[in-house]
């Protein structure tokens, strides 16, 4: 519902597979954010979203979200 790109796509992932039978509500990226952490978007297409096809979650974090990652030393 309220996930990120990352989130969403792990949700994505799990409403996917035959051995999930109720998850999470997934709604479209723009619906709750103008600017994601990752560059894929999530967009319904004739009521149904298309899988990553790329390996891991198929997402990837914005290149410049990537370098103000690896210049802090904790995130906690």
């Amino acid at each position: 519902m309220l996930e990120g790109g990352i989130g969403r796509a792990l949700n994505l992932a799990a409403a996917s597979l035959e051995t999930f039978a109720f998850v999470s509500d997934i709604g479209e990226t723009r619906k709750y954010y103008q600017k994601d952490l990752t560059l894929e978007t999530f967009q319904l297409h004739h009521g149904c979203f298309q899988l990553p096809t790329t390996s891991g979650l198929g997402v990837s974090l914005l290149p410049q979200y990537q370098a103000q990652l690896a210049q802090t030393s904790s995130l906690i």
